[in-house]
């Protein structure tokens, strides 16, 4: 997963929100109509982000999904999540945070999306709440990590739902707190070496008991 924690594009160090355009925002993207993605400072608003100097708000100018496509992950792999979530308003925002592998087209729709994981999270602005999960297997085929937008405790629709800390794949999710470098998901060619390496490891294994009998 690329740039989880909104860290990217770093903005000066001064407590400030920034409506930005969805391409300058390494990995992610919106359902929004107008394309934007809102970035908070640490600080900002009386809100520390969960780790770095970064978060994103959910809702922009309107209600709307932050999603990344992540691709290059064999199928039979145990995978896992995690995210950082709070609210912006004393009442409760609401999020739905969905994994979809999204088929042999590696697109969304076209009846061949299957929901691999998905999970309703309920927090208000009085901390952040960190949530983990492990155990899911691929299919083979591009996932989709979706935070879609529920409700804005606010009643308002241009905010609301933060989230920092983001990441998915192979030994992602075992629990704990943010601070961690994420961790990568292996590409294809590196699962080859590693399923080389093991091939290679356990004949030497064989020869040398070989040897001693």
């Amino acid at each position: 997963m690329v740039n989880g924690g909104f860290e990217l594009p770093s903005f000066a160090p001064i407590p400030n929100y920034h409506q930005i355009a969805q391409a300058t925002v390494p990995g992610w993207h919106t359902t929004a109509s107008d394309g934007l993605i809102e970035i908070w400072n640490n600080g900002f608003g009386g809100f520390a982000s969960y780790e770095g100097t970064q978060h994103a708000e959910i809702n922009a100018t309107q209600m709307g999904t932050l999603y990344q496509d992540v691709p290059g992950i064999p199928a039979g792999v145990l995978v896992g999540f995690q995210f950082a979530h709070r609210g912006r308003y004393p009442v409760a925002d609401v999020m739905q945070f969905t994994l979809t592998d999204l088929g042999p087209d590696n697109l969304p729709g076209g009846g061949d999306d299957t929901v691999l994981y998905t999970q309703t999270v309920s927090d208000s602005n009085s901390a952040w709440k960190f949530y983990t999960g492990t155990g899911i297997v691929t299919l083979g085929h591009t996932v989709r990590f979706t935070f879609a937008s529920v409700s804005s405790g606010g009643g308002v629709p241009a905010g609301g739902n933060f989230i920092d800390a983001a990441d998915f794949g192979f030994g992602v999710g075992g629990g704990g707190g943010g601070g961690g470098a994420p961790t990568s998901v292996p590409t294809l060619s590196e699962w080859g070496m590693i399923l080389l390496s093991t091939l290679l490891a356990f004949g030497a294994f064989l020869g040398l008991r070989r040897r001693r009998h």
